[in-house]
C-alpha cells in the first residue's frame, strides 16, 4: 500500500504546491486591496463631517459655503452660484496633525494649516486668508 496513490488521495507533492500557490495567491490578494481608513492613519483630524462657512471676510469669498469630508479621503462642496469659482469643489484630502493637503477637480493640490476648537475648524491658506467653517 501506497499514500497518496488511492482513490480520494492526492499525491502529497500535488497538495503542497496546491497549498503554496493558495498562500501566494491569498498574499497578492490583500496586498492589493487598500486598508480601510481608521481615525489613527487620519491622524486624528477629526475633519469628517459637513461643515457650513461662518466667515465673512473678503478673502474667504473664494473657499465654498460648505463643505462635506468623508472618511475615505475625498470631499464634495456647495456654494450659492457666484461669478467666483471656488478653490475647492470635490476631489480629496488628507490630514496629518494641523496640515491638511486638499486636491479639487482639477487635481490641483494645496496645503492648508488648520485648527479644530469644539465645532469650528478654521483653515489658513498660504496668503494669510483664515476662513472659518461650523459643524452642522
Amino acid at each position: 500500500m501506497t499514500y497518496g496513490s488511492g482513490a480520494g488521495f492526492r499525491p502529497v507533492k500535488e497538495m503542497y504546491s496546491a497549498g503554496i500557490a493558495l498562500v501566494l495567491l491569498v498574499m497578492v490578494l490583500a496586498g492589493c486591496r487598500k486598508p480601510p481608513v481608521t481615525d489613527a492613519e487620519e491622524g486624528g483630524s477629526g475633519l469628517e463631517g459637513t461643515w457650513r462657512k461662518v466667515s465673512r471676510e473678503e478673502c474667504s469669498g473664494r473657499y465654498p459655503d460648505e463643505i462635506t469630508f468623508e472618511r475615505n479621503g475625498f470631499y464634495e462642496t456647495q456654494s450659492e452660484v457666484t461669478a467666483v469659482q471656488p478653490v475647492w469643489d470635490v476631489g480629496t484630502f488628507k490630514a496629518e496633525k494641523n496640515t491638511v493637503r486638499i486636491s479639487n477637480s482639477k487635481d490641483v493640490g494645496q496645503s492648508y494649516r488648520f485648527s479644530l476648537k469644539e465645532d469650528t475648524v478654521t483653515f489658513q491658506d498660504a496668503q494669510g486668508c483664515r476662513t472659518a467653517y461650523r459643524r452642522m
